[in-house]
């Protein structure tokens, strides 16, 4: 009796820890970025952009990004996957964001 308990809390450990890798990895697929009132010139932020794992959400606030630079976050194609674009406290004005919104330049269509 006592071996098959100790059977059965084996097993459970070991769907325990299968179902935590499972879920690890899963968390390891998606990509989060956060740069908060940091200047960043676009070629760095192009760069440090994962190929193999897919952006859901990008933060900026305060970054100083202007509306060409909103141009360039339009047009990157490993933004596609993005559902969460924060630009808060950034001068893009009106051009910036027709550039984020337009469907014509803009990859951004997951916002």
């Amino acid at each position: 009796m006592n071996q098959e308990n100790d059977k059965q809390d084996h097993n459970e450990a070991k769907t325990k820890v299968s179902m935590e890798s499972t879920i690890s990895d899963l968390e390891q697929k998606e990509l989060s970025l956060s740069f908060e009132f940091s200047l960043i010139p676009m070629k760095t932020l192009e760069k440090s952009l994962s190929a193999d794992k897919p952006l859901i959400s990008l933060r900026l606030p305060g970054c100083k990004i202007l509306p060409i630079e909103c141009k360039i976050l339009a047009s990157l194609q490993k933004l596609k996957t993005l559902t969460l674009l924060d630009l808060s406290n950034n001068p893009i004005k009106l051009p910036g964001l027709f550039y984020l919104i337009n469907p014509k330049i803009s990859t951004l269509t997951n916002l």
